[in-house]
This record gives C-alpha cells, sequence and structure tokens, in this order.
C-alpha cells in the first residue's frame, strides 16, 4: 500500500524504514518543521521546579544543543505523553520517568496522581512548543497545580508547490495516510490541490494516533478514521 507519513522530516524518515520493513511504499509529506529556543530552553531549566512534563518528544530534542545538562535537572521526575517521548527523555538522561497513554489531560491525571500529598512543590515546569493544544494546561489548572510554562520550539508550516501535491496525492491514489497529531489532520485538509481534488481521497483510509486527533477530521471523512489501541507508533502501523 502507498503510505502517506505527514510528520516531521526526521520523524518521518524512520517511519519510512518502518514501512518497508512491512512492505508497504512509504510517501513522505512533512506539514511541518520545528524550530528550537535552545535559548529559552536553557533559561527555563534552571527556574525551580518540583517536576518537568513533556507533551511531545520534540521538546526533549530541543533540549539536545545544550549539551550535558545538570545532575539535579535529570533527577527531576519528567512527565510525558507517550512511551516514545519517554524513551527519547530516558536516552537524554532523565531517570524519573512517568508516561501517560493518552493525551495532556491524561498526563495531567498522571501528575495529580503521583505527586498528590506532597507538601509545599514547586510549580511544574512545562516544556511546550507553539502552537499548542491546551487540553493539559487547563487539565492542570483545574487540578489546582500550578504550571511554568516554558515555550522552547516552534513548529512552522511548510508549503508545496500544486504540481508537487498533484503527483504525490492525486495522480496515483494514497491508501493510508498517517496522522499523529491534530495539527497535521488541519494542514493536509488546508492543503491547496483538495480545492479541487478532494474526491482524490474518496478511498483513502486515515489511522490516527489518538480519538482526539480521527475528531479533527473533517464530517466526512471521520467515518474512515481507524485510532491506535494506544497513542505510540507500534500501535498505529499495527492497524495496517
Amino acid at each position: 500500500m502507498r503510505v502517506l507519513v505527514t510528520r516531521p522530516k526526521l520523524q518521518a524518515e524512520a517511519t519510512a524504514g518502518k514501512l518497508v520493513e512491512l512492505g508497504h511504499e512509504p510517501e513522505l509529506l512533512p506539514l511541518s518543521r520545528a524550530i528550537h529556543l535552545s535559548s529559552a530552553a536553557g533559561t527555563a531549566l534552571g527556574l525551580g521546579h518540583s517536576a518537568i512534563a513533556v507533551t511531545s518528544g520534540e521538546a526533549i530534542r530541543a533540549l539536545e544543543p545544550l549539551g550535558d545538562l545538570q545532575p539535579e535537572v535529570l533527577a527531576a521526575p519528567l512527565f510525558a505523553v507517550g512511551a516514545a517521548t519517554a524513551r527519547e527523555a530516558r536516552r537524554l538522561g532523565f531517570s524519573r520517568i512517568y508516561h501517560s497513554d493518552g493525551d495532556g489531560a491524561d498526563l495531567a491525571a498522571l501528575i495529580e496522581e503521583t505527586m498528590k500529598g506532597a507538601a509545599n512543590l514547586k510549580p511544574v515546569l512545562y516544556l511546550a512548543g507553539v502552537p499548542r493544544a491546551s487540553r493539559f494546561e487547563h487539565a492542570m489548572e483545574k487540578a489546582g497545580h500550578r504550571l511554568l510554562v516554558a515555550e522552547i520550539y516552534e513548529m512552522l508550516d511548510i508549503s508545496y508547490p500544486v504540481e508537487t501535491l498533484q503527483h504525490l496525492l492525486v495522480d496515483r491514489r494514497i491508501d493510508v495516510v498517517l496522522f499523529f497529531s491534530r495539527r497535521s489532520v488541519a494542514a493536509f485538509f488546508e492543503l491547496p490541490i483538495f480545492a479541487t481534488s478532494l474526491a482524490a481521497l474518496d478511498k483513502t483510509l486515515f489511522l490516527c494516533l489518538s480519538h482526539n486527533i480521527a475528531q479533527a477530521l473533517p464530517p466526512g471523512f471521520k467515518k474512515k478514521a481507524v485510532v491506535a489501541m494506544t497513542p505510540d507508533e507500534e500501535a498505529l502501523l499495527d492497524l495496517l
């Protein structure tokens, strides 16, 4: 099957390798790219915090240019959305890692459960990106946790010539599109080629990392969405 990968280039290439091993034909269409704000990241880590929270592996990658992190930073509890982000954090040297298997709201619930009863806690440091969903921040506020938000990376849209999109998405049918974020869903359906060629997706399936992502599909396409059992790449590829 021709499988379209919409995630940023570095991650897309890794996913493409797995698709080839599974016998599929990957097509890469990164819809965004990350700008790491390393100076902001370094400043944020120097602020007093009781724990660190990340909702994307991109936040961990934004820390890499800082080099070896201070032992007290690596010793702080780190809460992550998804096992993949947790693995990225462990690779960077964090040792006290907790991860949720859902979205930002589930991460907030995990923090509440893990840190319940602790007294005089400093704020939780949220290493965030721009733009981002607000579910985690709202859930933390509702739970009464103090949150220190540090924006350490920015996701920028990537545009493509219509001719490129025509060749990739219309001239040959895409059997499956992989969606790893709500942002990629919005960017995909806003591609200019679909102003006139939306029918090219009539027989395409959309595999989504979570129900929250699937809900971002346009109404006419929600019935063609399939959601992974758990929000990680392995479960998503199992749907193939």
